[in-house]
């Protein structure tokens, strides 16, 4: 997703779990809701969907707040302070800082089980995520970016990250770099 492109509420990122290859084509969002639920599933999505996502609206409530606070302290719309501020709100809430990538992935599977269970659905909304592995994390602070109209692209793949399942964001400062 580039710099001007805003997430909405109905965007969902969709992954292949176990190993399988890629979708051929991407469910919607209803035929992904159809599927009867399974713990088995093959894929999950996550939901951006702030009307049903109470978790999601504080999380974005915090980051008001918080670029509100950066920037009647300084002259800069965006700073590597308020993007580090952000990192922050989103490491913390999607499990804290990454030590042990094993490890987290672990406690992701059992997070994400015990949520798919508890909802029904493998359709997982973004905010109730308490484990993030990179493509939640990057996904999180995009949304809130685009909130604060901080200009971010979030890249995903191989090409970009090294792994398949690897993302990052990309800010861009005042300075425009």
């Amino acid at each position: 997703l580039s710099y001007d492109d805003k997430i909405l509420d109905g965007f969902y990122d969709i992954w292949a779990t176990g190993g399988k290859p890629a979708l051929r084509t991407i469910p919607s969002l209803m035929e992904l809701h159809q599927q009867p639920f399974s713990l088995g599933a093959k894929t999950e999505a996550v939901l951006v969907n702030r009307a049903q996502d109470s978790e999601l609206v504080d999380l974005g409530q915090k980051a008001l707040i918080m670029a509100v606070d950066f920037r009647s302290q300084t002259s800069h719309s965006v700073g590597r302070v308020l993007i580090q501020r952000l990192a922050i709100l989103v490491a913390n809430h999607m499990g804290g800082p990454v030590v042990d990538p094993e490890n987290v992935l672990l406690k992701y599977q059992n997070m994400s089980s015990s949520l798919r269970a508890s909802i029904r659905s493998s359709v997982m909304p973004l905010g109730r995520l308490t484990i993030g592995l990179a493509r939640h994390r990057a996904l999180l602070f995009k949304v809130l970016a685009d909130n604060l109209d901080v200009p971010c692209r979030l890249v995903k793949g191989r090409q970009y990250t090294g792994s398949d399942d690897g993302a990052l964001n990309i800010v861009k400062l005042n300075d425009g770099r």
